[in-house]
């Protein structure tokens, strides 16, 4: 049992930490707007206390929520606290979940149960009725969501908000959700194995030299995520320098390396379908990389390490 969870573990960390990127590409703007809302500054471990069997928590938009005891029911509106949940083992408590679920490879090859989960929401907006009418005793939403959580809190479903949008934060997350589903054990493990992951690419990386990479974004390449992005995190811990200027203006920084989402056309050939591109010739000897499909192009949470190959 215990080999089954650690194998767990690492497998679907390497989903969790590489999904972040996604949401930073596809809402570059607005991720970064939402970004600037810190997490709570103090641990999940002390802002987490008992009190008559509750568990009183200060989520990551500084907002006291309070349970009557471990969720055992949670609507997760964000594709990184459902790949959170199944990391923690918890994804038989999803009782639904966001929207084109059957776009995330990972659920089907690790819980395709949820597949079958009524979809309420995305990114931009949430379906409350349909929300309230899965009687869930927990709400877990991303900070760009944060506006209809006191509407929930006043239909009397408790409201996590989580803004993962770095690596302490991602943890801070974990640790959050881990003490409000009664699973703290598993979210330590998890933190631990992030934590085992940045150690080794340090030593990895500490005599090289850091290379330029350049990410594309999933709505085009030619555009890339801010540098607060979760993606700049995983390159910065690869070894890497994560450029923020567009592709049109990549000569004078000669990148080693592009990479591209899973499912977009390779760099080469989206510059040579843009007529308004002009020569790069230090690009023509880049290493193009493509993100694989299950990891959705650097978003949380998989592992730094999976990130090498960017070096």
């Amino acid at each position: 049992m215990k080999h089954r969870l650690w194998k767990r573990i690492a497998a679907l960390a390497l989903a969790l930490s590489l999904a972040l990127g996604c949401a930073a590409c596809s809402n570059g703007a607005g991720s970064s707007a939402s970004g600037g809302v810190s997490a709570s500054g103090s641990a999940p471990a002390e802002s987490a206390s008992q009190a008559e069997g509750q568990i009183v928590l200060t989520d990551q938009a500084g907002r006291e929520v309070v349970l009557e005891g471990p969720a055992q029911s949670i609507v997760s509106c964000y594709y990184i606290s459902t790949y959170a949940a199944i990391a923690l083992g918890a994804e038989d408590r999803v009782v639904g979940l966001e929207k084109k679920a059957d776009t995330r490879p990972i659920y089907q090859m690790a819980a395709p149960e949820l597949l079958e989960k009524p979809q309420v929401g995305t990114m931009k907006e949430l379906d409350v009725e349909a929300t309230a009418a899965l009687e869930p005793e927990l709400v877990i939403m991303p900070q760009a969501l944060a506006d209809y959580a006191g509407t929930l809190t006043q239909l009397g479903i408790s409201v996590l908000v989580v803004n993962p949008e770095s690596h302490e934060a991602l943890v801070e997350m974990l640790q959050l959700m881990g003490t409000a589903l009664g699973l703290e054990d598993r979210a330590e493990a998890l933190a631990s194995y992030y934590q085992e992951q940045l150690d080794r690419m340090a030593e990895l990386t500490q005599d090289a030299g850091a290379p330029v990479v350049y990410m594309g974004s999933n709505s085009s390449f030619l555009a890339t995520a801010p540098a607060s992005m979760y993606q700049s995190t995983l390159i910065r811990q690869a070894g890497g320098v994560k450029r923020r200027s567009p592709m049109r203006t990549c000569w004078p920084w000669r990148p080693r390396s592009l990479c591209s989402p899973p499912g977009r056309s390779t760099p080469s050939r989206t510059w040579q379908r843009t007529p308004s591109s002009p020569p790069c010739p230090p690009c023509r000897t880049a290493r193009s990389i493509r993100c694989p499909a299950a990891s959705r192009s650097g978003t949380p949470p998989c592992p730094p390490g999976s990130w090498a190959p960017c070096g």
